[in-house]
């Protein structure tokens, strides 16, 4: 069974598959680039809606990451399609250029909150020359 016709249907050569992340999800880039599907199978349904509510939760805090475009559950499982982000690929970056490249969003997604804490040094002070 083609799960791009499940969750595609007539448009599904308008997808094309994007080479695995590390979920086992089949991954697929819309035609024009601006967005993406993730399909799970029924085994791994709760995971994927695990992450459509996290990308809800952070766009509804004014975080910037992809937006949820649309959801759908079948008997087979589950596809969620979001909006395509500038940048580049996380499957395309060392293990350790992922994490550096993570640290390097959470710290301008902090300074770009209001109210929220500053990523400068501490002050240390020294008690013995006080």
């Amino acid at each position: 069974m083609n799960r791009t016709n499940i969750f595609f249907g007539k448009s599904h050569s308008d997808w094309l598959p994007v080479r695995g992340g590390e979920s086992g999800d089949f991954v697929f880039r819309r035609g024009d680039g601006h967005a993406f599907a993730k399909i799970a199978p029924a085994s791994r349904r709760g995971e994927l809606a695990g992450e459509r509510d996290r990308l809800i939760w952070l766009k509804g805090r004014g975080v910037a990451c992809p937006e949820v475009i649309n959801w759908q559950e079948e008997q087979e499982g589950a596809c969620l399609v979001i909006t395509a982000i500038p940048g580049v690929p996380a499957a395309d970056l060392s293990r350790v250029s992922r994490y550096q490249k993570f640290f390097e969003w959470v710290h301008v997604q902090l300074h770009q909150q209001k109210g929220m804490i500053s990523l400068s040094p501490p002050t240390i002070c020294n008690s013995a020359s006080s």
